[in-house]
């Protein structure tokens, strides 16, 4: 388990002028978004709502990966309680997962993913909660929710079918595949796919762009942008996440985690 301290935290925030980077510091964990991680981007996020001089945002991994998602570790502490308790701590994890979720989608500024290597079940929620995505091709978009027997959460089953289409979202969900930076250019799940080794230079061009304009425009256009659905995803959160904690009471999914703790492929047969 990593130790973050004041030196070494689980999420930087840098900024640049009127753009602030965000980046998920957990390189060692390949960033997944243990309830710690969690925590502090969430705190970081509150930062940035209060800060009326920035423009955009770009949020990014440190290291190989954006980020895996949903710490094993954390799931295990859940189930090692008993059903109610187990309950609880599951639905604490899911609202503090909305807390971000809805602290990107309703900031006053646009967010930016710079998603490297993979990004796989919360993580990819994460990145399609920003306006804007970029990937690089050797970027991986994986659904992953189904490798634990578990069902989605941080929006992802609300994101899908208004990027990609209904149809394409029913095939996605169904079958998780996992999806490389071209074919989830295809299906409108990233805006913009870099060369190789230039992602960070492509997303904040991109942020500089923005940060171009008038504080006042982009600001206006995010607010009219999330304000028809901020309210619609966070009922649909609350739903999918009471699905999600439910799932972690079942065989299955004690057994996936168990499994994907000892570093092998779970089975549902």
């Amino acid at each position: 388990m990593t130790n973050n301290t004041a030196d070494n935290p689980a999420v930087l925030l840098e900024r640049r002028g009127s753009i602030a980077y965000v980046t998920l510091n957990q390189p060692e964990n390949r960033n997944t978004l243990s309830r710690h991680l969690a925590t502090e981007l969430r705190e970081v996020l509150n930062r940035l709502h209060e800060d009326d001089t920035l423009k955009a945002a770009v949020l990014t991994g440190a290291g190989q990966d954006f980020s895996l998602g949903g710490s094993y570790d954390d799931f295990a502490e859940g189930m090692s309680r008993e059903k109610e308790e187990s309950l609880a701590y599951s639905r604490e994890l899911a609202r503090l997962l909305e807390d971000i979720i809805l602290g990107i989608v309703a900031a006053p500024i646009p967010f930016i993913a710079a998603i490297n290597g993979q990004a796989a079940g919360a993580g990819m929620s994460l990145a399609l909660a920003c306006d804007l995505r970029v990937a690089e091709p050797r970027t991986k978009l994986n659904i992953a929710y189904g490798m634990i027997g578990a069902s989605t959460d941080g929006g992802m089953s609300w994101f899908l079918p208004r990027y990609a289409g209904f149809s394409a979202a029913t095939e996605l969900l169904y079958t998780q595949p996992i999806l490389r930076a071209a074919r989830a250019q295809e299906l409108s799940l990233v805006h913009r796919v870099s060369e190789p080794g230039e992602l960070n230079a492509c997303a904040e061009q991109l942020a500089e762009q923005i940060a171009g304009s008038a504080s006042h425009t982009v600001r206006a256009a995010k607010s009219m942008l999330a304000a028809r659905y901020v309210v619609e995803l966070e009922e649909h959160m609350h739903a999918e996440h009471e699905f999600f904690a439910r799932g972690v009471l079942t065989e299955d999914f004690r057994n996936a985690v168990h499994a994907m703790q000892r570093g092998e492929i779970p089975s549902f047969d």
